[in-house]
């Protein structure tokens, strides 16, 4: 190995990516107040009051404006707290011919109600509003956590079974969630015929970059039954042929250990430390990055080496990752890569920061309940409502057209 080159590329990536052990932040002169920490949560935690989702419907030579529906129960998770007050615009009901959307109409004149009804195979068009549980379930990816990801895919593709080609369906989004989560259980003996099912359904040319989604799952595929040179091959010839920064940055992931798996350890330090200098903004994947150069400078690193502080640079790259992500699978493995008595100072530190949030959150419910008395209200505040929910969680409350939230169901 050329040393020169080595250290040359160690300090560009402390340029590039500067390391929280060698630069590390001058403390404060003064600790903040939990006042001042409080204003601090209020501003990071402000946000729209959740929105109670709800649906839309047309049909065939029906209402061109659509009809409201109510929010489907079958979505729903089965632990999910069903709301109290609900939409009566319109309801989906299972019938001995199927599934029907029922619309309510009351006849003034003569006192009689009357119920029009579509069947829902001549819906053409779907229309969501505030739906957030595939957003959480890509959420629930970001965190590792993919058996929760797969239990909304899975409510989202059974509802949408039928209705694959219709505008506004969801079952395509909902699956390829469902195929990043059979991924990361490495449950290869589903995804193949998985794969075949999303291949074979309707509008899969619409979701962009779709075909090459796939073609990454089948090489970490490869990549797991110990196929490295393959998936060296593969990769590298795909890196060559596309310009989408995400495709590139998953690519280069899989090349990089590819070469890691295959004793290459210097061409893989190379080959990682390109995910966060060239495709810094794709953040997803710029944690297990740093990650693997650690462990590429951990393998490096021997005793005629030490002049180089190998073990120092990963170090480094594992507290950015253990620091600047620490929410993420990666920041959890890069912890057990140091030293016992390290990782015991850092969630120590991490416990009292926690701690240190919870006053904060204590103090903003505390002003927030002065101001809902008149106490200390802000005459400029203007008409959004401050609150802390049931979860601790601070939230801003704003009218906004077309949304439909609690206050406005009846």
């Amino acid at each position: 190995m050329k040393k020169k080159i080595l250290h040359l590329l160690a300090v560009a990536a402390f340029a590039a990516v500067p390391a929280v052990v060698a630069f590390p932040q001058t403390a404060p002169a003064e600790k903040k107040s939990v006042t001042s920490a409080a204003a601090d949560a209020l501003k990071g935690k402000k946000t729209k009051k959740k929105k109670t989702p709800v649906v839309k419907f047309y049909f065939r030579g029906a209402d061109p404006n659509g009809w409201f529906v109510n929010y489907p129960e079958k979505l729903l998770a089965p632990d999910a707290e069903k709301p109290q007050k609900i939409l009566l615009w319109a309801d989906l009901t299972d019938t001995p011919r199927g599934v029907v959307v029922s619309k309510r109409v009351f006849d003034a004149r003569t006192g009689l109600e009357l119920v029009d009804e579509f069947p829902l195979k001549d819906l053409v068009k779907i229309e969501w509003k505030n739906e957030t549980q595939l957003t959480d379930a890509r959420n629930a990816l970001a965190q590792g956590d993919p058996a929760t990801a797969l239990a909304v895919s899975e409510r989202f593709l059974q509802f949408f079974k039928d209705l694959k080609s219709v505008e506004g369906s969801l079952w395509l989004e909902a699956a390829v969630i469902k195929l990043d989560a059979l991924d990361q259980q490495e449950n290869d003996a589903i995804l193949d015929s998985f794969i075949r099912e999303i291949e074979a359904a309707p509008g899969t040319d619409k979701i962009e970059g779709l075909p090459q989604r796939i073609k990454i799952v089948r090489l970490r595929q490869q990549l797991r039954k110990g196929d490295f040179k393959r998936v060296l091959n593969d990769a590298s010839a795909m890196i060559k042929e596309e310009d989408d920064a995400e495709t590139l940055a998953q690519l280069t992931m899989l090349k990089g250990r590819a070469e890691f798996n295959l004793g290459e350890y210097e061409p893989a330090l190379y080959t990682f430390l390109r995910v966060p200098v060239f495709y810094g903004n794709q953040a997803e994947f710029v944690p297990a990055a740093k990650l693997e150069v650690a462990r590429c400078f951990l393998k490096l690193d021997s005793p005629d080496k030490k002049a180089q502080k190998l073990a120092e640079h990963a170090e480094s790259y594992i507290m950015e990752v253990v620091n600047e992500y620490p929410m993420t699978v990666e920041a959890k493995q890069a912890l057990e890569l140091l030293p016992k008595d390290k990782q015991d100072a850092i969630l120590a530190k991490r416990d009292s920061l926690e701690d240190d949030q919870k006053r904060a959150l204590v103090a903003a419910s505390i002003s927030s309940s002065a101001n809902a008395d008149g106490d200390d209200a802000d005459a400029s505040s203007g008409d959004d409502e401050l609150f802390i929910d049931e979860d601790g969680d601070l939230i801003i409350e704003e009218e906004d057209d077309f949304e439909i939230d609690d206050a406005d169901e009846e």
